[in-house]
């Protein structure tokens, strides 16, 4: 485990959370494997929340800070934000993207979209994927003469990568 926010801590972080505490702590958030649950995770336990006092000039900093707490005995306990990133072994980047998929309905995290286009210009068809396995199925095949009986490989004695694609195309 991480230092977290040492023993100074003005929150006595340390003392709250024993070891056993901050591993089932880590184990918790890295067993939900799936990055939208770590997501709603993050979003649970580190929330945004807006500034209550505003600056007379009108000029803000920040408009918003995030309270950082972990579950312990039915109630949250805040911690410090070293102590939360430490025993999660995550960077702060994860809790701003958290907390930006959260924006459009406030506590829930978006789904993650990556790979979930229907874009795909350079897709090959099953019928042609088909026919490409049918092709290479069509040449004369002996074993590979490593391993013989160890192996399921085949080769394609006397035949070119060039006679391949010429025969094909």
């Amino acid at each position: 485990m991480k230092k977290g926010c040492g023993q100074k801590c003005r929150y006595k972080c340390h003392s709250k959370f024993n070891e056993n505490g901050r591993k089932h702590l880590f184990h918790t958030f890295n067993g939900l494997e799936d990055i939208n649950k770590q997501r709603q995770f993050l979003i649970e336990y580190a929330t945004a929340k807006q500034k209550a006092i505003q600056k007379p000039e009108g000029i803000l900093r920040r408009s918003n800070y995030i309270n950082w707490s972990f579950p312990l005995n039915g109630e949250y306990i805040r911690v410090f934000k070293p102590f939360f990133l430490d025993i999660l072994h995550i960077s702060d980047q994860m809790i701003h993207t958290a907390n930006n998929k959260s924006k459009l309905i406030p506590g829930v995290c978006e789904t993650d979209r990556r790979g979930k286009h229907k874009n795909r210009p350079n897709r090959v068809s099953g019928s042609q994927v088909e026919f490409i396995k049918r092709h290479i199925e069509s040449f004369p095949v002996t074993e590979s003469h490593f391993c013989r009986k160890d192996s399921k490989n085949n080769i394609f004695p006397q035949i070119s990568v060039y006679q391949k694609c010429t025969t094909y195309i």
